[in-house]
């Protein structure tokens, strides 16, 4: 459970800097892809802030999950629906991206 929830602790951090200070986050993604101008991961990032590419939240609404997992079983890639309470460690979602 700890590390899960660091994990889940980070990636919410992670979107939190990304929308929060995208300059920062475009910084911090230099790391990743050094070979890219910085202006380039800038201009990047402040798009993706704008257009909300990025959730602020790992927290996905029970009603985005459901209508996600309805088209699934439409398609046939899931036989039955997965119950959104048996997919989210909700008890670690409260601590790391609370409601």
């Amino acid at each position: 459970p700890k590390v899960i929830e660091g994990v889940a602790r980070a990636y919410q951090r992670s979107l939190t800097e990304i929308s929060q200070d995208p300059i920062l986050a475009a910084q911090t993604a230099k790391v990743y892809f050094p070979t890219v101008d910085q202006a380039v991961l800038d201009r990047a990032l402040a798009r993706l802030v704008k257009e909300n590419v990025y959730s602020e939240s790992i927290r996905i609404p029970e009603e985005s999950w459901n209508r996600a997992v309805a088209e699934r079983v439409k398609i046939g890639d899931l036989k039955e629906p997965y119950p959104y309470e048996d997919a989210m460690a909700l008890e670690i979602l409260d601590i790391v991206a609370p409601q």
